[in-house]
């Protein structure tokens, strides 16, 4: 059983490089950069020799895409999509710029339209308890930054994770409780 599993940032959207808001509910496609980011993660995590038997995603254009090339680069590994790793539905605030509304978003305000982040963080609860289902292999995850960030928070993350496109982490499958042992 693995003990770990990596976590990565789908490769950038056209709205990414303009710095502009894009989620859940906008089905973008990579950006030639994204499509270079992606292949650069799978050579990354082969140079390092991190085996994954298998490559969890969304269903959104840009995280399916990323895990193609990756499984392309690294010999065709398995991708299976899930449908509860998709970002956060942001609503009116897609297509603005991030620096707009960013104070909203980190103090919890739900965008007009959007999804809140009670249930966003409820969905992606259960997206764990998938993720964790896999815990016997070498699993990659790819998904948006708000999906790592809820993840990182729920493995006992104690800063707010802040990934870039492409950008790899790795995560415990359950969170490592502190032992308080008598001396």
């Amino acid at each position: 059983m693995s003990e770990t599993f990596l976590f990565a940032r789908h490769g950038a959207t056209p709205e990414n490089l303009r710095g502009l808001r894009c989620g859940g509910d906008l089905d973008e496609s990579l950006a030639e950069e994204g499509c270079r980011q992606s292949l650069e993660l799978a050579l990354g995590l082969r140079r390092q020799e991190y085996p994954v038997d298998l490559i969890l995603t969304g269903p959104l254009r840009r995280t399916r895409q990323t895990a193609l090339i990756v499984s392309g680069a690294l010999g065709d590994i398995p991708v299976e999509i899930s449908p509860l790793l998709v970002e956060r539905r942001l609503g009116a605030w897609n297509g603005h710029p991030i620096s707009e509304n960013e104070e909203m978003l980190v103090s919890g305000v739900t965008p007009p339209g959007g999804e809140s982040s009670a249930d966003f963080t409820s969905r992606m609860e259960h997206a764990l308890a998938a993720v964790r289902e896999r815990s016997g292999q070498r699993l990659l995850v790819i998904g948006s930054k708000g999906i790592g960030r809820v993840f990182n928070q729920f493995l006992g993350g104690k800063e707010r994770l802040v990934l870039e496109n492409a950008q790899v982490v790795q995560f415990p499958f359950f969170p490592r409780l502190a032992t308080n042992k008598a001396a």
